[in-house]
């Protein structure tokens, strides 16, 4: 491992700004990125509207400039709109899924962008409600109709990322599926038999060590299981009690993790996410991550 592996995912313009994106904040999102002292950054299409934030005259051309001037390069896109869509039990909104992460696969191709993911979901016709923890958190009180019904959706949700892989594939591109707590795809296991349908090296795993600690998922334990299908490990700090991306420290539980990708001499992108902090702290937050993880790299050498 080494010091560029260390990025901050789209999170961070997530934490000044929840929903509410435009050009002009991404691009001084890679300003502020570049002054805190990170390599990389993830964009992203948060909701259906946020399409037209790279349609717009120019958009793909100034993003570019900003991450040459700035040094911060592109590591991954994320066409997050599509995701819940991928995971309904109605066949048509998996085929407006599939339809928008086409889009979002053209719109990182634009950019040059080698790696596009998205994040697992539950079909949410069986949603009673969703976690307040962060704008389109996960599922807090959700069911399962029936055996046959969740082997029907598994079924199609399989078929619908097959889609989605064939279509990066067209492109060349690498596609990532992050794991999330109460989804369809919730952990290290559930993502290798979906591996396992597709058995495709262009398809690795978005790790995320908060939905790990929610379920008691051991990340390092995680980690050497996936190997060499994980691609992307987002982190941060965890309670282990809420989908709180927090303050990350220097724990045993980080330095494990770390030592674990040292291990299996991991290649990909590690990603700090944090939001759900005071606006104020957003800065530090990130610059001390980025201080922290590059201690820990070199502890673990």
């Amino acid at each position: 491992m080494n010091t560029n592996q260390i990025g901050a995912s789209a999170g961070y313009t997530f934490a000044y700004y929840s929903l509410d994106s435009s050009l002009e904040r991404f691009l001084w999102s890679i300003d502020r990125l570049g002054e805190l002292g990170y390599k990389s950054y993830s964009l992203e299409i948060l909701e259906p509207e946020h399409v037209a934030l790279y349609r717009q005259k120019g958009a793909i051309e100034k993003l570019l400039a900003r991450s040459k001037q700035s040094g911060v390069t592109f590591a991954s896109f994320i066409p997050y709109h599509c995701c819940t869509n991928l995971t309904s039990a109605r066949d048509e909104r998996r085929r407006l899924g599939v339809q928008q992460f086409r889009e979002g696969v053209e719109i990182a191709r634009d950019l040059g962008i080698p790696l596009v993911t998205i994040a697992s979901d539950w079909p949410p016709e069986w949603v009673s409600s969703y976690s307040t923890d962060y704008a389109h958190a996960p599922a807090a009180a959700f069911d399962v109709p029936s055996r046959t019904a969740y082997d029907r959706v598994w079924s199609s949700y399989v078929a619908a990322i097959s889609e989605c892989l064939e279509i990066a594939d067209k492109h060349r591109m690498q596609f990532g599926l992050e794991p999330r707590a109460n989804c369809l795809v919730w952990n290290a296991d559930s993502f290798l038999r979906m591996w396992d349908k597709l058995a495709s090296d262009r398809f690795s795993c978005v790790l995320d060590v908060m939905h790990c600690a929610y379920h008691r998922e051991n990340a390092p334990v995680a980690i050497k299981k996936l190997d060499s299908r994980l691609g992307i490990l987002q982190i941060c700090g965890t309670d282990g009690k809420s989908l709180s991306h927090l303050p990350l420290t220097d724990d045993p539980a980080t330095r494990n993790t770390l030592k674990a990708l040292e291990e299996m001499a991991f290649s990909g992108v590690i990603d700090v996410e944090l939001y759900g902090m005071p606006t104020e702290t957003i800065d530090e937050s990130y610059r001390q991550a980025r201080v922290i993880l590059e201690q820990q790299m070199a502890a673990v050498r």
